[in-house]
């Protein structure tokens, strides 16, 4: 698994979707449907979501600061959100709350290229594993990068093809030279032995 601290991440617009929420609640439908809780960076900031989620889809009282530390503390969360003045500090920080839907399609965005890294390392560590079939192998490859572009069609954020040159463009940042490959070297020895680099023909 890929080192956390080497994974890309934009905290502030997290922040700036959460407080946006707290304070333009009859944003969460259209917010909800570009960004999901795993998409969040920060475990806290999971939990606020979560919480800022359910409150705007109870019509009983308004959402407010006050409402999230309550929901959470009720759910012994509030440490693990940051605490009481993480969550007013979110609502004052808030610049423009109808930038919110652009700046949860960056968090989506981001998340979705957080994926790519970790299937990266995956497939490198199967790579270094012997293999009977070196088809299935270049299958199961295939099939990594499918799953993660498939989660961009349910959203509408990126397409297949944006995401499948994503992949590529990841690998080539990894390469100084390209050798005597064919293909795109990857630095990941075991799997540019089994594939001579990887061409973008060849996931489709």
């Amino acid at each position: 698994m890929a080192d956390p601290r080497q994974l890309p991440a934009d905290i502030e617009a997290e922040r700036q979707v959460l407080g946006s929420l707290i304070l333009r609640p009859n944003l969460s439908i259209q917010i909800a449907s570009i960004v999901a809780r795993s998409d969040f960076f920060l475990e806290g900031h999971r939990h606020i979501y979560d919480c800022i989620i359910a409150l705007s889809q109870d019509t009983v009282g308004e959402l407010d600061p006050i409402t999230v530390v309550q929901y959470l503390q009720d759910r012994n969360q509030i440490n693990a959100a940051g605490g009481s003045a993480y969550i007013m500090a979110l609502v004052e920080d808030v610049l423009a709350p109808n930038n919110a839907p652009l700046q949860a399609q960056r968090i989506r965005n981001i998340a979705l290229r957080r994926d790519l890294i970790e299937a990266v390392h995956r497939i490198e560590e199967d790579a270094r594993e012997p293999q009977e079939n070196e088809g299935s192998f270049l299958k199961t490859v295939e099939e990594s990068i499918l799953k993660i572009t498939s989660k961009t069609s349910s959203r509408g954020v990126v397409s297949a093809p944006e995401m499948q040159k994503d992949f590529l463009d990841y690998f080539e940042k990894l390469v100084e030279a390209r050798g005597g490959m064919s293909g795109i070297p990857t630095r990941f020895e075991e799997l540019d032995n089994r594939t001579s680099g990887l061409r973008a023909g060849e996931l489709l």
